[in-house]
């Protein structure tokens, strides 16, 4: 199958673009039974899963460069796109190209005909990255939900970091309790003794994610933040800490003080991932050379 073939086999199928669970109902049964089908791809990748309201992108690309700075080969999938679907997914920074994904696409076309429920645009797109991480060997996937998280198709990877980065009205009306009605959907991916890094502080909803089990569970200020950031030319200089080590003076390639909080919480997740500092010359490379297109860029 040739890239605009893939596109056109993918637009066949109902977009439910970064949506939680099916229509009728939340199920992670749809891409439960796809993944299968598969021989359950997700199975063979190591991955960091984060979510959030705001900066889960930012802290998954910086997470992933922390992870490229310590050797690793880092699978990244991301959502939504901005020029080309292409973007979200990637290995080692590099986007995969039109005739690899023509050809991964090409070779979803059988099980999603056999799989028990006819699977969606996202729940496609989903799997084919998975398999795409297995197939490539990656020591590393970094995946970023489409929303919320409890239904969302990438939920069905088993995380051995989990990241929390804050929690906001997402695409809710607002009605009732809707900060717990988040927060629980969101709390949703942390697995039961593992890490879970938590950037939200408000104390009303962290029962909810203690009820997931994570162990440890690592917030914001206390086991991860930002002591100091300052202006400099092509970013900030900042200070932060994580929960095995700090880290003072790095230069982080990114504008903006939102960013300097992203960068903390993705360095927690990276040494909760590895278990130990990761070392002052990867995380000046990791946070040096971070990149995002179109968030603030300097043109």
């Amino acid at each position: 199958m040739d890239y605009p073939d893939a596109l056109r086999f993918l637009d066949r199928h109902v977009n439910l673009e970064a949506t939680a669970g099916r229509v009728h109902g939340l199920s992670l049964d749809a891409m439960r039974g796809l993944v299968a089908c598969m021989g359950d791809p997700q199975q063979d990748v190591r991955s960091i899963h984060i979510t959030g309201t705001n900066g889960k992108g930012s802290v998954a690309a910086i997470a992933a460069s922390l992870l490229g700075a310590l050797g690793l080969r880092v699978g990244t999938y991301s959502s939504p796109h901005v020029d080309t679907i292409r973007e979200r997914l990637a290995i080692d920074g590099a986007l995969i190209d039109e005739e690899q994904f023509g050809t991964l696409v090409g070779g979803l076309v059988h099980y999603a005909d056999v799989a028990p429920e006819t699977p969606s645009y996202f729940e496609l797109l989903t799997a084919a990255a998975l398999l795409w991480f297995a197939d490539e060997a990656v020591d590393v996937a970094v995946v970023e939900v489409g929303m919320l998280g409890r239904f969302d198709a990438t939920n069905v990877i088993d995380s051995e970091v989990a990241v929390v980065t804050n929690i906001g009205r997402d695409h809710t009306d607002g009605q009732g309790d809707w900060r717990r009605a988040i927060a629980g959907e969101k709390a949703g991916i942390a697995r039961k003794g593992r890490p879970l890094v938590l950037g939200e502080t408000a104390i009303d909803v962290r029962d909810l994610f203690l009820a997931e089990g994570p162990d440890p569970l690592l917030e914001r200020e206390q086991d991860f933040g930002v002591t100091a950031a300052r202006i400099a030319v092509g970013g900030q200089q900042v200070d932060l800490f994580g929960p095995h080590a700090r880290y003072d003076e790095v230069f982080l390639s990114l504008h903006g003080a939102h960013q300097a909080d992203n960068a903390a919480a993705a360095l927690a997740a990276v040494e909760a991932f590895i278990g130990a500092p990761l070392g002052d010359e990867v995380v000046e490379q990791g946070l040096g050379s971070v990149r995002l297109p179109d968030r603030k860029s300097v043109v």
